[in-house]
């Protein structure tokens, strides 16, 4: 130990962790009410981070537990001044006000913040959470989706007695985790296989994707007959899924069909130019007509030159801070126009840029002002309302 504190006496020591102590919770209320103004003047985007938690953790080192409970704490006081009066009194501790987040939303009212508040004040985390199971009905609670490697040293599949993986169900005890796979007999490989790193993956479904799952692994067998097993299925799913919506995946699709319409453009030529000049310039005010289609919307960008604006920038975003650091961004990316629509700019791949959400908003509000967006994002969502709720009128 660097600190020896055995000269301390008894009392010494008692005395000195108890102020020690009073100096953290200072500390943490100070950095969480920093944290509120850092969020309220959007300081992170500048800096160049997609959202305060990803700041939090990047470049103040916090570990993801304690940045969402810090940002769920400033989010709780910048909404409510009230309750982080109480917590400068010493009323309420961290803890106790990440309980009231949860439930302290845009739903309600000063009224039932301040008697929840009253409530709570003194109170441990445990007893908050106690007075608030008490005061609001029991919410459905949303199991995260877990991920974890498991290390093997060689591969074995579980199969049931008929050698196909089942899919598994619940267990009776809520401590056991319920297996995908159940079965008797076990395929080891064989000797010389590269055996991969495996993941234990778990996520709550409802009955709804459980029939689908179900019915997906009957629709397809192994040679010989045997049913696929679950991971298998989610592959192929996985598959299908990213050559829809994958953009590299499109890119390569594209290219391949790029070259067969070349080819078939070469044998259209040849096969045109022997034919009558009539047929040739009917073509030709065709192709005219197609040009002038295209032309039409600067706003819309093509998905082909999405794809290809998301590749030229490393499916990243591109904006970069004073001191240098790029937004690590890759999830939720947008295409932003770099001389904007309304200023007369196009969708011409040398005027778009990748940028996630929250850099694409923040150029926005530098180009047109943050009141004009904030006014214009309003109008946005009234028209949306509008439009829901005209569908519900008419049936739609």
């Amino acid at each position: 130990m660097q600190n020896n504190l055995s000269f301390l006496t008894d009392a010494q020591l008692v005395d000195r962790l108890s102020s020690l102590v009073a100096a953290e919770h200072v500390g943490i209320r100070e950095v969480v009410f920093h944290l509120a103004e850092m969020e309220r003047r959007r300081l992170y985007a500048v800096l160049g981070f997609s959202s305060l938690y990803d700041y939090s953790i990047r470049e103040l080192g916090y570990s993801k537990s304690a940045a969402m409970r810090r940002i769920r704490a400033a989010r709780c006081i910048e909404r409510f001044p009230h309750a982080a009066e109480k917590w400068e009194r010493g009323e309420l501790s961290l803890n106790v006000i990440e309980v009231l987040s949860g439930v302290m939303d845009e739903r309600a009212t000063e009224d039932d913040v301040a008697d929840l508040l009253e409530a709570v004040s003194g109170k441990s985390a445990s007893e908050a959470e106690a007075i608030v199971a008490c005061r609001f009905p029991a919410r459905e609670v949303a199991l995260r989706d877990r991920v974890r490697p498991v290390g093997v040293r060689r591969a074995s599949i579980e199969t049931c007695p008929d050698g196909a993986p089942l899919l598994g169900l619940p267990t009776e005890s809520p401590d056991q985790e319920s297996r995908l796979f159940r079965g008797g007999t076990t395929v080891e490989p064989t000797e010389g296989s590269v055996v991969e790193v495996q993941h234990r993956v778990s996520f709550t479904a409802c009955e709804r994707v459980m029939r689908k799952l179900q019915r997906a692994q009957t629709l397809k067998r192994r040679p010989g007959g045997k049913k696929l097993a679950l991971a298998e299925v989610l592959e192929e799913a996985l598959d299908a899924y990213l050559s829809k919506y994958c953009p590299e995946e499109r890119l390569k699709r594209r290219r391949h069909r790029a070259q067969l319409k070349a080819k078939r453009s070469d044998q259209h030529e040849r096969t045109l130019s022997a034919a009558p000049k009539s047929v040739q310039t009917n073509e030709a005010v065709a192709t005219k007509q197609e040009i002038q289609r295209g032309e039409e919307g600067r706003r819309y960008v093509p998905e082909e030159v999405r794809d290809r604006v998301l590749e030229r920038d490393g499916y990243q975003c591109t904006y970069v801070a004073c001191g240098g650091r790029r937004c690590d961004e890759r999830q939720l990316l947008e295409i932003d126009h770099i001389l904007p629509v309304a200023r007369g700019g196009t969708s011409e791949i040398n005027n778009l840029r990748t940028l996630c959400r929250t850099h694409n908003v923040m150029m926005a509000e530098l180009e047109f002002g943050r009141a004009w967006m904030q006014s214009f994002r309003r109008e946005r969502l009234m028209c949306a309302g509008r439009a829901r709720q005209a569908n519900l009128v008419f049936g739609r």
